[in-house]
């Protein structure tokens, strides 16, 4: 069950990240000069990660208990 959740949470944003990514490589690419963009993915994957390292913590205490 836990398995199922934590694949049901990871695949979308997974997915959402390779699309911001590419957004901003294609936004300083055509102008050079748009930074907001580097700020919300900075914001973006620092939510991701924070959200991954919750899950491990929680995952792995599950398995020691």
């Amino acid at each position: 069950m836990l398995r199922a959740r934590k694949k049901a949470v990871r695949q979308p944003v997974r997915s959402s990240v390779k699309a911001v990514d590419s957004a901003h490589v294609e936004k300083l690419g055509d102008t050079g000069q748009d930074h907001s963009v580097d700020l919300k993915v900075e914001r973006k994957v620092a939510a991701i990660r924070a959200i991954r390292d919750v899950e491990i913590e929680a995952f792995t205490s599950f398995i020691y208990q």
